[in-house]
């Protein structure tokens, strides 16, 4: 992936994101490779290491999700969505908009 789509995704900054790949490439748990096609774009891959600590982390975390959510149903599962999505989706306009706007 992109490392500037892979920031856009984590919701941080360009900056913020490189130091974490380096921590990252320093543990040899990613590495960061140009763009063959756009030499400026750096292309941010999981190693085998980072792949095997990814599925513990995605085991980890599912079991965890499901523990937490085992006593919700499905209604109350989408509203906890759809009102976790509005509010992500205010929190971006906010954080776009100029400080006088938003008083």
């Amino acid at each position: 992936m992109a490392q500037l789509d892979l920031a856009e995704r984590a919701g941080v900054t360009g900056p913020t994101l490189v130091r974490q790949i380096d921590q990252l490439e320093k543990a040899g748990l990613v590495n960061r490779r140009e763009d063959q096609q756009d030499r400026r774009v750096k292309r941010v891959r999981l190693t085998a290491l980072g792949e095997a600590k990814f599925h513990v982390v995605d085991e980890i975390a599912t079991s965890l999700r499901q523990e937490v959510l085992s006593d919700a149903d499905a209604a109350e599962l989408q509203a906890a969505d759809a009102l976790t999505r509005r509010l992500i989706a205010r929190f971006e306009t906010l954080a776009k908009a100029p400080a006088e706007e938003i008083a």
